[in-house]
């Protein structure tokens, strides 16, 4: 399965590779070309939240319904049909099984998704890629961006992303508390019901000698 974008040429021009490998299979792989515009649910089910102005995204479909990402950049018969014979597959870095198509609600998580690595790719990744890059934090950063072999779509840029809300997040919780400090006074310590209840019966065993001592003195009296 192949998604491209047919308003690039960078996307479209390996459709005719992608054509010669199902020629090649002769049907006992079925292959296919999908527009990631037209086919909207089906690209958002498969996470295609890009443009894919840079060049096509393809996956493998095993039997047992895996879905594997083919990790090059070379799109030609030989080796795409290597990739797959010689089970190359299974070393991919990203796999997951077969999704449904997204939902009437759920394509809105989808777009969600979509819209939020846009905004943070068009306007902020810029300012924070190249000191990323510059102290080699390979964590949220891909530091070979040619290497295929071991790129995880929209994993660094998730990472960048969840890094970058979860500072925010800290830095209101910080601010809140300085606005809103919590009363300390107000803080009323509750008793332990184990304690009470062993305070209660050392309680009653000091006043047990107290209580045979007043007996013992009566009957002194009366004698």
């Amino acid at each position: 399965m192949t998604f491209v974008n047919a308003k690039y040429d960078t996307s479209n021009r390996h459709r005719n590779a992608v054509i010669g490998l199902a020629d090649h299979y002769n049907g006992s792989i079925q292959v296919a070309v999908s527009n990631s515009v037209l086919d909207e649910k089906l690209s958002l089910a498969y996470d295609i939240t890009t443009d894919l102005s840079e060049g096509p995204i393809s996956f493998y479909i095993n039997t047992d319904g895996m879905v594997y990402y083919f990790n090059s950049k070379n799109y030609t018969v030989e080796d795409m049909s290597d990739w797959i014979d010689r089970k190359k597959f299974e070393s991919s870095p990203y796999k997951f099984k077969c999704p449904p198509l997204v939902g009437e609600y759920t394509i809105y998580w989808a777009y969600a998704k979509k819209d939020v690595r846009k905004y943070y790719i068009d306007n902020i990744q810029p300012y924070i890629k190249p000191y990323l890059l510059k102290f080699k934090i390979s964590y949220v950063e891909d530091l070979d961006p040619e290497d295929v072999a071991n790129i995880k779509p929209h994993q660094k840029v998730n990472r960048q992303i969840l890094f970058i809300l979860t500072v925010i997040f800290y830095i209101l919780e910080f601010i809140w508390g300085l606005i809103f400090p919590e009363d300390k006074t107000k803080q009323v310590k509750k008793k332990s019901a184990i304690g009470g209840s062993k305070k209660k019966k050392t309680a009653e065993k000091e006043d047990e000698p107290k209580s045979e001592e007043k007996k013992k003195g009566k009957r002194e009296k009366i004698e």
